[in-house]
């Protein structure tokens, strides 16, 4: 995929990963870079409902569904809060891109919750920070339907059951 692409050889020490629809406000990147000093990875999260916008693609159905994945991997990971693994707007440290890189394997919307995963089995530093989330330029391959967000889902259930009890 082109975040895994974007991946591969990162110029900085930090790399910023945002999907280009213009779901996400630039002035946010300054909200993960706060806790850049203290931890490996800075992820957003899009369930604070003042910061997610009238026209974002994130109804009742979306929320539930991504804090339920999220909630998931904090049991069975013994992980940090988790509230949103599906957020692409997110900070990483090369060092530690470094220490999951082999770990990223699969393509599509799973390889998001697949990072938190690698992360967290390499014993990284975790966080979620909340961010904006506006509606997007046009429609989601993924998400833009029902039947889109359920085998969305069951992908990263199964993806996060198989790299827990492999």
């Amino acid at each position: 995929t082109g975040l895994r692409g974007g991946l591969r050889d990162p110029a900085g020490d930090l790399i910023i990963l945002a999907e280009p629809e213009g779901t996400f406000i630039g002035r946010d990147i300054l909200k993960l870079l706060a806790y850049a000093d203290d931890f490996d990875m800075v992820c957003g999260t899009r369930t604070t409902r003042e910061l997610v916008w009238e026209q974002a693609n994130m109804g009742w159905f979306l929320r539930v569904g991504n804090w339920s994945v999220a909630k998931i991997i904090q049991v069975l990971y013994d992980a940090p809060s988790l509230s949103d693994c599906g957020c692409t707007l997110r900070l990483t440290h090369r060092a530690a891109l470094q220490r999951i890189q082999d770990d990223l394997t699969v393509g599509g919307s799973h390889f998001l919750p697949q990072m938190i995963i690698a992360g967290l089995k390499r014993g990284l530093k975790i966080i979620e920070v909340p961010v904006n989330y506006r509606g997007r330029v046009g429609d989601s391959k993924i998400t833009g339907s029902i039947e889109g967000t359920l085998r969305t889902g069951f992908r990263m259930i199964a993806l996060i059951l198989a790299s827990r009890f492999r």
